[in-house]
């Protein structure tokens, strides 16, 4: 009866966690980030804020949050983001998943998340020591790829964490 009650216990535990990671991930209305595509006409100015800095291209996506992009300096791969209107939000630089720098917290909350089952192929964590935000790249079973911001406590966001959703009405 005692094994019964503790694997009983278990499940429950098991699909308690489920739910919640789910629940997480499903409380926005916006849906997860995938519409990224490649820009060629940037607003005036964005280019040069970024191209100064490293002699290497800048690759640069739109998505409904503003614009993304990356580009390496030396033997690191940075990605900076700026809003709609192109204002600086913040920078991340991108560290291998299987490295020992990765916040472990992040590492394990993924893998009781929603996306334990999806394939990170990329890990960037904000170059800001005082945010400890995160951005992964992720890839479905069927490769449909998939981005998701992450904070230092591990809760998962389909839109950048400090992005306000706005109303109806339009206010903030």
């Amino acid at each position: 009866m005692k094994k019964i009650a503790n694997n009983f216990l278990t499940i429950v535990a098991a699909t308690m966690l489920t739910i919640t990671s789910y629940a997480q991930m499903a409380s926005s209305d916006l849906p997860i980030m995938n519409d990224l595509k490649p820009i060629k006409n940037l607003p005036e100015g964005l280019d040069e804020r970024v191209s100064i800095a490293t002699d290497q291209p800048v690759e640069w996506l739109k998505s409904k949050y503003g614009y993304t992009g990356t580009y390496r300096l030396g033997e690191t791969e940075y990605m900076t983001t700026y809003d709609n209107e192109s204002h600086y939000i913040e920078t991340y630089i991108k560290i291998d998943w299987n490295n020992s720098q990765v916040s472990s917290v992040v590492k394990s909350a993924l893998l009781i998340s929603f996306y334990k089952d999806y394939e990170v192929m990329g890990y960037w964590e904000s170059s800001d020591p005082e945010v400890n935000g995160y951005y992964l790249e992720l890839k479905d079973k069927n490769g449909k790829p998939f981005s998701v911001w992450a904070d230092n406590e591990g809760n998962f966001y389909d839109r950048p964490y400090e992005y306000k959703m706005e109303t109806s009405s339009g206010a903030e």
